[in-house]
């Protein structure tokens, strides 16, 4: 894994987590997990939850 695979995959379990614990927008989650807005997340098919 990549530095950057592995910063990307813990901004995304943030996301995850933020998602499901809270009544907050996709683009509040995208801003709370230090992604600049909700087009900058990947896209679902980008993307492999366990």
């Amino acid at each position: 894994m990549t530095p950057h695979q592995f910063v990307l995959s813990k901004r995304l379990e943030q996301a995850r987590q933020l998602l499901k614990t809270t009544d907050l927008s996709l683009s509040q989650v995208a801003l709370d997990g230090a992604f600049r807005a909700r087009a900058t997340l990947p896209t679902p098919s980008k993307v492999t939850w366990e």
